[in-house]
């Protein structure tokens, strides 16, 4: 979808995750992009998250803030490494798309016909250099522009933070925008995108954003833990490298939380703001 209407993948949080942004992590003008990367590698190394307070953190994991569902968490303890990118070194669109693919190459079920159509689509464009970083809101993480009255394939942008972003997790889950956003070029393609029905077009990218997600995670375990780790490291360090980083979790964690179901994607993306004719209404600092 373009910046105007459709917007990309919006990684708002809840409202009770909305204040917990100003206390000044994300705000604090004193910090650069390479203090805070360097901040919070340090922290990282000298491990300031034991793996006691992970675990109890892990277990007492409630449901506060996430759109209702029945579903249920089992969790286990992953070691910090796990989410580092190689090397430690910020992402390319080339380590993001790799790291993506793969997932789906070894994952133990097969990926629904949707996630395998964004996947190719996704791959063709970047081949066609049509994906890549952008200088976008530090709230956007990514978008897919078009012109709407043409049928020409439109480019895919995500933003310059996921390079970094990606010291901090597995960057098969900043693969999620990148799905996506493809989703969205494959139904502008077929000719069901439209910026008057802006909910039906996030329905469709959420659904098949959520169907990558299940078809790499193990009932959501890695989800979870990463945002519960990301969460504490953020609170400890107040690093807004680190916030950033666990609202983008927050937000796929909750959106994983819905199964699926185009009801409950449909109330997540009416309590991410969106409306109909290109509209939409901010509700957390994380937003696109």
């Amino acid at each position: 979808m373009n910046k105007a209407y459709l917007g990309a993948l919006l990684i708002a949080l809840t409202a009770t995750f909305a204040a917990a942004a100003d206390d000044g992590a994300l705000k604090d003008g004193r910090r650069d992009l390479s203090a805070a990367t360097n901040e919070l590698h340090d922290a990282v190394n000298n491990q300031i998250l034991s793996g006691e307070e992970l675990a109890n953190q892990t277990y007492h994991f409630s449901n506060e803030g996430l759109p209702a569902t029945t579903a249920a968490f089992s969790f286990k303890l992953h070691p910090w490494a796990e989410y580092d990118a190689p090397d430690n070194k910020n992402a390319t669109i080339a380590t993001i798309m790799q790291e993506g693919e793969k997932a789906l190459e070894n994952s133990k079920s097969n990926p629904p016909d949707e996630v395998t159509e964004a996947a190719v689509r996704a791959r063709a464009m970047f081949t066609d250099g049509k994906i890549d970083f952008g200088p976008l809101d530090e709230n956007q993480a990514g978008v897919y522009n078009y012109k709407e009255t043409s049928k020409d394939l439109g480019t895919i942008q995500t933003n310059d933070f996921f390079k970094v972003m990606a010291r901090l997790m597995q960057p098969k889950l900043l693969y999620a925008t990148i799905i996506h956003e493809a989703r969205h070029a494959q139904d502008h393609q077929d000719g069901k995108l439209s910026p008057q029905q802006v909910k039906k077009g996030e329905v469709s990218a959420f659904h098949t954003e959520w169907a990558y997600l299940e078809t790499i995670s193990t009932n959501g375990q890695e989800i979870a833990t990463t945002w519960i780790r990301l969460d504490d490291l953020a609170k400890k360090t107040h690093n807004p490298l680190a916030a950033r980083a666990a609202n983008y979790v927050f937000s796929i964690l909750a959106l994983y939380r819905t199964k699926g179901d185009e009801k409950r994607i449909l109330e997540y993306v009416d309590h991410m703001g969106y409306q109909e004719n290109g509209g939409r209404v901010k509700t957390s600092p994380f937003s696109s």
